[in-house]
């Protein structure tokens, strides 16, 4: 079928096809733990046997006690900082985030490394939240 061939119906179909089909894959999957935006790449992980990797979580292993002692002295919380619309945003990011089983919520003690994040905006009203690791890279 050609382009210029195509009906109404024909573009309706295959339109909404795709979209109805990626809505119902995307939902979140109670055997996997994995939320609708990180299943996206199921897929791709089982063809790498990487899910395995996901679903465990990561470790840090230090190779010596002067590494991770040096690591909880640099421990600190980076207080928000930015205006009100910023804020509750990045409220709603992180919200969206847990709900998803993107990120986990844990206890501070269990926390090894702060990476401070913050909000920018993008167009259409919405928002991406980034995470600066540049500190953890030096």
């Amino acid at each position: 079928m050609g382009i210029q061939n195509r009906t109404k119906e024909d573009i309706h179909t295959l339109e909404n096809f795709p979209r109805i089909l990626m809505d119902e894959t995307l939902q979140p999957q109670q055997d996997t733990g994995m939320g609708g935006k990180t299943i996206r790449y199921l897929e791709a992980w089982k063809l790498v046997k990487g899910v395995e990797f996901i679903q465990i979580g990561v470790f840090l292993l230090f190779k010596s006690e002067d590494s991770k002692k040096r690591l909880q002295e640099r421990l600190r919380i980076c207080p928000f900082s930015g205006s009100r619309e910023e804020e509750t945003a990045y409220t709603e990011k992180l919200e969206d985030e847990l709900r998803e089983n993107i990120i986990e919520q844990i206890h501070p003690e269990q926390a090894k490394w702060f990476n401070p994040t913050f909000i920018i905006p993008k167009p259409h009203q919405k928002w991406r939240k980034i995470m600066d690791a540049s500190a953890l890279n030096k």
